[in-house]
Protein backbone atom coordinates (compact mmCIF):
# COMPACT_ATOMS: atom_id res chain seq x y z
CA UNK A 1 0.00 0.00 0.00
CA UNK A 2 1.18 3.44 -0.94
CA UNK A 3 0.13 6.92 0.33
CA UNK A 4 -0.07 10.61 -1.68
CA UNK A 5 -0.52 10.95 -5.69
CA UNK A 6 3.21 12.24 -5.78
CA UNK A 7 4.18 8.64 -4.18
CA UNK A 8 1.98 6.69 -6.67
CA UNK A 9 3.95 8.74 -9.58
CA UNK A 10 7.61 7.86 -8.44
CA UNK A 11 6.73 4.49 -7.76
CA UNK A 12 5.10 3.96 -11.06
CA UNK A 13 8.21 5.53 -12.84
CA UNK A 14 10.55 3.50 -10.82
CA UNK A 15 8.63 0.70 -11.60
CA UNK A 16 8.92 1.48 -16.23
CA UNK A 17 5.20 1.74 -15.83
CA UNK A 18 5.52 5.59 -16.85
CA UNK A 19 8.45 6.78 -18.54
CA UNK A 20 7.49 10.42 -18.96
CA UNK A 21 4.96 11.71 -15.65
CA UNK A 22 3.98 15.53 -15.79
CA UNK A 23 4.85 17.49 -12.51
CA UNK A 24 2.73 20.20 -11.06
CA UNK A 25 5.89 21.91 -11.94
CA UNK A 26 5.44 21.65 -16.00
CA UNK A 27 1.80 22.89 -15.90
CA UNK A 28 2.01 25.55 -18.63
CA UNK A 29 -1.33 27.08 -17.87
CA UNK A 30 -2.82 28.62 -15.15
CA UNK A 31 -6.08 26.85 -15.64
CA UNK A 32 -3.97 23.28 -15.14
CA UNK A 33 -2.24 24.84 -11.92
CA UNK A 34 -5.89 25.95 -10.50
CA UNK A 35 -6.85 22.62 -11.64
CA UNK A 36 -4.17 20.91 -9.76
CA UNK A 37 -4.81 23.28 -6.69
CA UNK A 38 -8.43 22.58 -6.61
CA UNK A 39 -8.09 18.53 -6.71
CA UNK A 40 -5.44 19.10 -3.51
CA UNK A 41 -8.48 21.14 -2.09
CA UNK A 42 -11.23 19.13 -2.77
CA UNK A 43 -8.51 15.64 -1.15
CA UNK A 44 -7.97 17.53 1.92
CA UNK A 45 -12.02 18.75 2.38
CA UNK A 46 -12.49 15.30 1.56
CA UNK A 47 -10.87 13.83 4.17
CA UNK A 48 -11.84 16.78 7.01
CA UNK A 49 -15.95 15.86 5.93
CA UNK A 50 -15.14 11.83 7.09
CA UNK A 51 -12.59 12.41 9.88
CA UNK A 52 -15.00 15.10 11.48
CA UNK A 53 -18.73 14.27 10.79
CA UNK A 54 -17.86 10.13 10.76
CA UNK A 55 -14.36 9.29 12.85
CA UNK A 56 -15.24 12.02 15.48
CA UNK A 57 -19.09 11.99 15.79
CA UNK A 58 -19.25 15.88 15.33
CA UNK A 59 -22.68 17.36 13.99
CA UNK A 60 -22.76 17.95 10.42
CA UNK A 61 -24.75 20.89 10.86
CA UNK A 62 -22.21 22.84 11.35
CA UNK A 63 -20.86 25.99 9.24
CA UNK A 64 -17.16 24.72 9.30
CA UNK A 65 -18.29 21.46 7.35
CA UNK A 66 -21.38 23.57 5.13
CA UNK A 67 -18.13 25.83 4.02
CA UNK A 68 -16.05 22.35 3.26
CA UNK A 69 -18.64 20.96 1.49
CA UNK A 70 -19.60 24.12 -0.66
CA UNK A 71 -15.99 24.22 -1.49
CA UNK A 72 -15.59 20.39 -2.38
CA UNK A 73 -18.95 21.00 -4.45
CA UNK A 74 -18.10 23.60 -6.39
CA UNK A 75 -14.26 22.55 -6.87
CA UNK A 76 -15.89 19.53 -8.41
CA UNK A 77 -17.95 21.08 -10.30
CA UNK A 78 -14.93 23.46 -12.08
CA UNK A 79 -12.82 20.11 -12.63
CA UNK A 80 -16.21 18.03 -14.81
CA UNK A 81 -16.53 21.56 -16.60
CA UNK A 82 -13.15 22.32 -17.46
CA UNK A 83 -11.68 18.50 -17.58
CA UNK A 84 -11.66 18.53 -21.86
CA UNK A 85 -9.70 21.13 -22.36
CA UNK A 86 -7.30 20.79 -19.30
CA UNK A 87 -6.76 17.45 -20.25
CA UNK A 88 -5.69 18.61 -23.74
CA UNK A 89 -3.56 21.28 -22.66
CA UNK A 90 -1.41 18.63 -20.47
CA UNK A 91 2.28 18.51 -21.87
CA UNK A 92 2.35 15.81 -24.40
CA UNK A 93 4.22 13.14 -25.01
CA UNK A 94 3.29 12.22 -21.81
CA UNK A 95 2.62 8.71 -19.80
CA UNK A 96 0.31 10.20 -17.20
CA UNK A 97 0.14 13.45 -15.11
CA UNK A 98 0.45 14.03 -11.24
CA UNK A 99 -3.08 16.39 -11.78
CA UNK A 100 -4.40 12.78 -13.70
CA UNK A 101 -3.28 10.44 -10.66
CA UNK A 102 -4.56 12.85 -8.44
CA UNK A 103 -7.86 13.52 -9.95
CA UNK A 104 -8.29 9.50 -10.04
CA UNK A 105 -7.37 8.79 -6.33
CA UNK A 106 -9.74 11.83 -5.38
CA UNK A 107 -12.92 10.42 -7.27
CA UNK A 108 -11.98 6.52 -6.05
CA UNK A 109 -11.69 7.98 -2.41
CA UNK A 110 -15.39 9.64 -3.07
CA UNK A 111 -16.58 6.69 -4.26
CA UNK A 112 -15.11 4.47 -1.17
CA UNK A 113 -15.95 7.10 1.58
CA UNK A 114 -18.82 9.03 -0.11
CA UNK A 115 -19.58 12.58 1.00
CA UNK A 116 -20.45 14.39 -1.97
CA UNK A 117 -22.54 12.62 -5.32
CA UNK A 118 -20.59 11.80 -7.93
CA UNK A 119 -23.23 12.30 -10.45
CA UNK A 120 -23.20 15.44 -12.93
Amino acid sequence: MLFGTENICRRLAELGHATRIVWPEELKTNQARNAQELVWHSMSAQVQLVMGTRVAKLPVENVFFDKQLEGLRNSLEWLDGNWPHLHESLPAPRDVSLLEVALFCLVEHLAFRPTVSLAP
